[in-house]
């Protein structure tokens, strides 16, 4: 309901046009239909969102759609995800609100700062669960807060929580670092469980998350990684290769890195696993990244992963014990 007509409208318009070519016949899925539905609300928020910054007298816009369930959905922008801190702009006087300003929207996933970045990076990701019925919007993040008074006491960072995330396609700002270092936090053994680690961007891809671990641990420590993958059937030796030049890299860092082949060809879940009690299920495993040049060498993308647009993928972290 608190949308205007020619909001509305539009939404309309991209969508329907999306469905008569995408879909003549009338065949797709429920979730197919919702794909369209998102993108559409999408496009017409993005337009929406620069006006509202133009002229304040626009109301204020609730840009989600009920599912038949009833479960509300908040649809958002990459640039509302990535910049969340830049991208929000603070109701003023002069715009009015909307009549039903007054319905509390549901409670939904919440991102909050992190804390081993939340002295540096205030707009770095956290989570935190919101009302189990409410469908995860793909990389929701929730405003900045506005800043602590002076007299306020500065809040103690908790520590990582059990949650999900969830990040679209062609989104930029993830890290290795941010993604998982904060559950690996303290611990001295990790089980990476992925099945697809033969090709050579995969192992290059493992060759990141250890140099992940080889940035944050303490000199002194050491860390045990284990990985549990499938062999390659067409480049063994290749594979076999790569992964022990991997091996001979993580010992400088004091990371003792070993691999076992699971030979039954039936292990398909990609999960991290640590002696601490996390467990991290990852959909795409590390393969996260979209396709870029890796031989430029004069790219940010080849030396930070931040400036790499990802595939669309989702993150569980669950607490195995306490």
């Amino acid at each position: 309901p608190d949308i205007s007509t020619r909001d509305r409208d539009a939404v309309h318009k991209t969508f329907s046009g999306l469905m008569k070519v995408l879909y003549p016949s009338g065949e797709a899925s429920a979730e197919e239909i919702e794909e369209l539905l998102r993108f559409s609300v999408e496009c017409r928020k993005r337009v929406k969102d620069q006006l509202m910054r133009i002229d304040t007298t626009y109301p204020e816009v609730d840009f989600s759609y009920q599912t038949a369930d009833g479960r509300k959905v908040a649809v958002t922008t990459l640039e509302e995800v990535e910049y969340p801190s830049h991208y929000q702009w603070r109701p003023t006087p002069q715009r009015p609100k909307s009549s039903h300003a007054a319905d509390e929207p549901a409670s939904r996933e919440v991102m909050e700062p992190e804390p081993s970045a939340a002295a540096t990076q205030e707009s770095r990701p956290k989570l935190t669960l919101g009302a189990e019925s409410q469908t995860p919007s793909p990389g929701t993040i929730a405003p900045v807060p506005p800043e602590a008074s002076p007299a306020a006491e500065p809040a103690t960072p908790a520590g990582p929580e059990p949650g999900h995330r969830v990040f679209s396609e062609n989104q930029k700002g993830v890290t290795f670092d941010d993604l998982f270092w904060p559950w690996l936090q303290g611990a001295s053994r990790i089980v990476l469980t992925d099945p697809y680690i033969r090709m050579f961007h995969q192992v290059r891809n493992l060759m990141e998350f250890i140099e992940m671990i080889a940035r944050h641990k303490a000199p002194e420590d050491e860390v045990n990684l284990h990985l549990v993958t499938g062999p390659d059937e067409w480049n063994s030796e290749k594979q076999i290769g790569n992964l022990t030049a991997a091996k001979e890299a993580a010992l400088a860092a004091g990371i003792q890195f070993d691999w076992e082949f699971d030979n039954s060809g039936v292990i398909h879940a990609r999960h991290i696993v640590t002696d601490t009690g996390w467990k991290i299920t990852l959909d795409r495993g590390l393969d996260i990244f979209q396709k870029f040049e890796m031989n430029e060498a004069f790219s940010l993308k080849t030396r930070l992963q931040q400036f790499r647009p990802v595939k669309g993928f989702e993150v569980t972290y669950l607490r195995t014990s306490h």
